[in-house]
C-alpha cells in the first residue's frame, strides 16, 4: 500500500496510480482558507471541486505520457 510515502489509488492500463500521503492536505487547506475568509459553503465546495478537476486533468496528462512511452516500448512502473 505505501511505497515512498504514497498510497495506491487504482490501476489504470495496468499502471499503478498513487498519490502522496500529503495530497489530501490540499483539500483541508482549501476548506480552512474558505472558513477563515468567511466564504460560503457553496464557494468552498466549488474550489474543492476545482482542485479535484485539476488533479484529474494532470492524471490524464500523465496517462498520455504513459501511452506514448508504451508506443516506444518503454515500461511505466507507476504514476505518482
Amino acid at each position: 500500500m505505501f511505497e515512498t510515502g504514497s498510497v495506491m489509488l487504482f490501476k489504470g492500463l495496468g499502471i499503478p496510480v498513487r498519490v502522496h500521503w500529503s495530497f489530501p492536505l490540499i483539500f483541508l487547506f482549501v476548506i480552512w482558507q474558505g472558513v477563515q475568509n468567511h466564504a460560503s459553503s457553496k464557494y468552498i465546495l466549488l474550489v474543492v471541486l476545482y482542485v479535484f478537476v485539476v488533479f484529474v486533468c494532470v492524471l490524464l496528462h500523465e496517462f498520455g505520457h504513459a501511452i506514448a512511452a508504451k508506443l516506444y516500448n518503454i515500461e511505466t512502473h507507476a504514476i505518482t
